[in-house]
């Protein structure tokens, strides 16, 4: 099979240009970063085709404001629950390429190439946009590369699959058709015009494919490779999809994050970090040649975004040396759209009382979460109006009650105790939590995480931690205790997952809780210890207590004007994601 090779600047293509349709399949809440994204790819002469998960509401809304604004821009209100390894993936797909037909200024795209808003170029768009128009007619799709037969066994093809509820279950053994080549590989697919138009034919091949993969898992990795193969399509392939993808397995295919939405367990890359963004340095990008690589975080790592973005784009269009460049920002919160929680009241009143103002809070506008740096503690920007009308914005602190031994040497076993963080809504490959207000509530799991580094005497070994003990105690009663054996983690985790309602009925009216960390081999001295309190919404005469301990109202503003000037607003410009004018053809960038 066919692989492409990297066209340079200066290499002319005598083909005629093409129209590529950018389909951005988008999940989450970090909408500046899909803006970003959005700024790096923009070309007038293509098309950009937005489908939004249905729920996300908020991402739908701030997608819906920059349709209005840049004409070759279309949001589609038709939308799906685009679950891993969902059906609905391919449907949404395969109804994108019927819908777009069928609007007048997008019909007559030539390719359509599917993202998600956690990918980034790290090559320039026309750069990708040249090799396009040169290899007119083929699609685009990577393969699995190795043994048919293990990938068919790896992806479950021999099982059916029935998608219900947000949740893919395995419902029993499937026979496929005879004499038909199965293949796969990823499913971020660049397809032509004329594959994607017979794969919404009534002709009998991929007809009964739709209806085949309707309960295949993960379809959209292996419909299109498999539709190609077993037609007039097969000698139109060329063996890339021109993405890299950060694989490390042994991190990625923990299974413990998707046990809730399929019975089945899969693997999922891992977010670019300062130690893994030279796995897309030019040279690499250009050798293989791959145009575009996921996945980004800004949450996680924004510096591997900057590379990439230094890397693809002239650099006249980014503003490095702006204030909030390094900045990354997460909606938690916007009224309108989501529930207020009775916890995002307190911390409002509490802000409000903490700076003596005589106001009452009438509403939450907006609540996002702003890391400063990569190695900045993610702190909290809230928007609140009052019953007068007056607007405040608040920069809260979170206050983090973790303290490591000074009595004794932290090492165990040949390892040393770095860190202790704990939260909730832990992601398990990427070892961080993604709750983050801080507050710890009676429905919760709390997970600790205890950071290691080994010393030389260790390195060689399979595991990056070593046994541990925890115990939890309400004041100097102990409650509960867990062994934590030894873990394997790229990034020296180890963690504890302790249920929090099921320890509240029999304690305080207060629940405040200690967790001491103990090598098993010595219990009279704690490594660290942490305390967190329990946020219940019943007890109001603790929420004061809680705040105070917990939260410190560190700035705030109290005008659009003032808030303008302040770095942490949500009203300071923030030019590397900020769409609000269009496209400007002088400058060739979406402002």
């Amino acid at each position: 099979m066919l692989k492409p090779k990297y066209l340079p600047p200066a290499e002319n293509v005598s083909k005629p240009p093409i129209k590529i349709l950018f389909l951005l399949q988008l999940n989450g809440r970090n909408e500046r970063q899909v803006k970003r994204f959005l700024k790096s790819i923009y070309l007038p002469n293509h098309y950009y085709y937005i489908h939004v998960d249905k729920r996300q509401n908020y991402m739908y809304s701030e997608m819906a404001k920059i349709a209005e604004k840049v004409p070759n821009i279309h949001i589609t209100s038709t939308r799906y629950s685009t679950i891993w390894g969902g059906a609905s993936l391919l449907q949404m797909f395969q109804q994108v390429i019927r819908d777009s037909m069928e609007i007048e200024m997008f019909k007559d795209w030539d390719y359509i190439f599917n993202f998600s808003e956690s990918d980034f170029p790290i090559l320039p768009i026309q750069d990708f946009e040249r090799l396009i128009t040169e290899h007119q007619g083929k699609s685009f799709l990577a393969s699995h590369g190795y043994n048919t037969g293990k990938f068919i066994q790896k992806q479950g093809f021999e099982f059916v699959f029935s998608e219900c509820d947000q949740r893919m279950f395995r419902i029993g053994k499937r026979e496929f058709p005879e004499n038909l080549r199965i293949d796969g590989g990823s499913d971020w697919v660049g397809i032509h015009r004329d594959l994607a138009e017979y794969s919404i034919s009534n002709e009998e091949l991929p007809q009964k494919l739709r209806k085949t993969f309707e309960s295949i898992l993960l379809p959209l990795e292996s419909f299109y490779h498999t539709l190609a193969f077993n037609s007039k399509f097969c000698d139109d392939l060329m063996m890339s999809n021109l993405r890299l993808t950060n694989w490390l397995r042994k991190q990625g295919c923990r299974c413990a994050s998707l046990k809730q939405i399929v019975d089945w367990c899969g693997c999922s890359p891992l977010v670019f970090r300062e130690d893994t963004k030279i796995k897309f340095e030019m040279q690499k990008a250009i050798s293989k040649p791959t145009y575009f690589a996921r996945k980004f975080d800004s949450m996680v790592d924004i510096e591997a975004i900057e590379s990439a973005e230094q890397q693809s784009m002239s650099t006249s269009k980014i503003q490095m040396d702006h204030p909030t460049y390094h900045f990354a920002y997460a909606n938690i919160f916007k009224f309108g759209i989501d529930e207020e929680k009775i916890a995002h009241r307190s911390l409002a009143s509490f802000a409000l009382n903490t700076i003596k103002s005589h106001e009452k809070m009438a509403k939450i506008v907006q609540i996002d979460a702003l890391r400063a740096h990569h190695n900045a503690q993610i702190e909290i920007v809230m928007k609140v109006e009052t019953q007068s009308g007056a607007n405040f914005e608040f920069l809260i602190h979170r206050k983090s009650h973790v303290n490591l031994s000074t009595s004794g040497a932290l090492e165990v076993d040949g390892y040393v105790l770095k860190d202790v963080v704990y939260g909730t809504k832990f992601e398990w490959k990427e070892e961080i939590c993604r709750e983050y207000m801080g507050f710890v509530t009676e429905k919760d799991t709390l997970h600790t995480r205890l950071e290691w580094s080994p010393t030389e005497r260790v390195k060689k070994n399979d595991k990056t931690s070593p046994e541990i003990e925890f115990q939890y105690r309400n004041g100097p009663e102990k409650i509960d205790k867990s062994i934590v054996k030894p873990y394997d983690s790229v990034f020296g985790g180890q963690f504890d997952s302790w249920d929090v309602g099921k320890r509240l009925s029999n304690l305080s009216t207060c629940p405040d809780f200690f967790v001491d960390v103990f090598s098993p081999s010595s219990s009279e001295s704690p490594l660290a210890t942490l305390r967190f309190s329990v946020y219940t919404e019943q007890n109001v005469d603790c929420h004061v207590a809680y705040l105070r301990d917990f939260f410190e109202i560190v700035d705030f503003c109290t005008s659009e004007t003032a808030c303008g000037e302040k770095i942490w607003s949500m009203s300071y410009p923030d030019p590397k994601s900020d769409i609000q004018v269009g496209w400007d053809e002088e400058a060739r960038i979406l402002r």
